[in-house]
């Protein structure tokens, strides 16, 4: 019956225009094999890459060596066939799974059946790989335009922010307050991979940090502000805190906090202000912003680190350099990144022995982007790894943690 049904249809098509549209694709494009990927061996790092649905994966044990490379690039997505903007990542304490935000904000991509798929109409999702064979094996659906994608601590609550700039906008042309432009976080249980609850918290949630015990978590907020979630009780009370004397409005704001870095000891998290290039920051005890630290870098402020001896590093883009920070004095000094290699810097971490400084940098969003491996002492860049388009965050795996 469905094939008559089907003969008839075609038989209705009574000019090339009314011919049902063909898809002609290599599937090894789209449906690669998956025998050959390899496991966590002696640790990995993988990287998603935004404009073409991949994550990168690179050989840990290698870091430092003239081997390093991308040894495998996994396709990730729901829609094989449209750009869906995995964004973050997190790996799981066992090394046995990693997660990966499904942003389905990818502009210029909304051509597929879909339509605006990649213009962030639709909610996004998280995915749950499995680290063997770079399987997925469970998603969960979250709001539009999922941000960060965070484990706390004790490896038992996943919590993702929602970089919802096109709800900003629908509320702007229709008149509305900023009540209405208001973003969640989603809590997950990321063994289940079920969503236990959405957190009301301010416009544009992006990067989020998590207190050593796993009970509080800090967001950044588009509209000037810093958003502090009690994730540890059942009613998740949000504090808000402005984080400029004189803060803007959410269309124009004056700092514009997109990412944080949180002190090893949990004392402070500090604010990348992407509008004014300044790192603030907030003193946890206290409650409040440090008002006597004021620090400006020469370029929009991006996803920062601590080394071992206390130093805050921090990515900032236009001019491409890393800022090396007395987080007692704010005494600054900057390094330029190579242009040739390095085009918007977007996070900086450590390999989990603080040997090598790693360095993803997005590139140009129409051509591949790049890992920077540099010695912490030196500050020399010692390799650079050809990455995905737009690689924007870096996760570690080893095998049982």
């Amino acid at each position: 019956m469905r094939w008559a049904a089907a003969t008839l249809l075609l038989a209705a098509c009574s000019s090339p225009e009314d011919r049902p549209v063909e898809w002609s694709l290599d599937e090894s494009d789209f449906w690669p094999s998956l025998g050959t990927y390899p496991g966590v061996g002696e640790g990995r790092i993988v990287i998603p890459n935004g404009l073409d649905d991949t994550v990168s994966v690179l050989d840990l044990a290698a870091v430092g060596s003239d081997d390093l490379a991308v040894i495998a690039r996994v396709p990730v997505g729901l829609v094989p066939v449209e750009r869906e903007g995995p964004h973050h990542v997190a790996t799981a304490l066992d090394g046995e799974h990693y997660y990966v935000g499904i942003s389905n904000f990818v502009p210029g991509a909304g051509s597929g059946p879909h339509g605006v798929h990649g213009g962030g109409t639709a909610s996004g999702h998280i995915l749950k790989l499995r680290t063997s064979d770079n399987i997925e094996v469970a998603s969960v659906r979250v709001d539009r335009s999922p941000g960060d994608v965070r484990l706390t601590p004790d490896g038992t609550k996943l919590l993702v922010s929602h970089f919802d700039l096109l709800r900003i906008t629908e509320v702007l042309q229709a008149g509305g307050d900023e009540a209405e432009m208001v973003s969640k976080l989603a809590i997950i249980d990321p063994v289940t991979m079920t969503r236990e609850t959405l957190i009301d918290l301010c416009p544009a949630a992006h990067g989020i940090v998590i207190s050593p015990d796993g009970a509080r978590a800090f967001v950044s907020c588009l509209d000037d502000g810093l958003a502090i979630v009690d994730v540890a009780s059942e009613a998740h009370e949000v504090t808000r805190v402005t984080v400029v004397p004189q803060p803007g409005s959410v269309s124009a704001p004056a700092c514009y906090p997109y990412a944080l870095t949180r002190s090893p000891s949990g004392d402070s998290v500090w604010v990348s202000c992407y509008s004014s290039g300044q790192v603030l920051r907030y003193d946890v005890e206290a409650g409040a912003m440090d008002e006597s630290l004021d620090i400006r870098l020469p370029g929009p402020a991006a996803f920062g680190t601590f080394a071992a001896d206390g130093t805050l590093i921090v990515p900032y883009q236009m001019v491409n350099g890393l800022a090396f920070i007395d987080p007692a004095t704010g005494d600054l000094d900057t390094l330029d990144l190579p242009a040739d290699l390095c085009v918007a810097p977007h996070m900086a971490r450590f390999t989990d022995d603080d040997e090598r400084l790693l360095v993803v940098c997005e590139g140009d969003h129409a051509s591949p982007g790049n890992l920077l491996v540099m010695d912490p002492e030196t500050r020399e860049v010692e390799r650079s790894v050809e990455l995905g388009i737009f690689p924007d965050d870096i996760g570690i795996l080893r095998s049982g943690g």
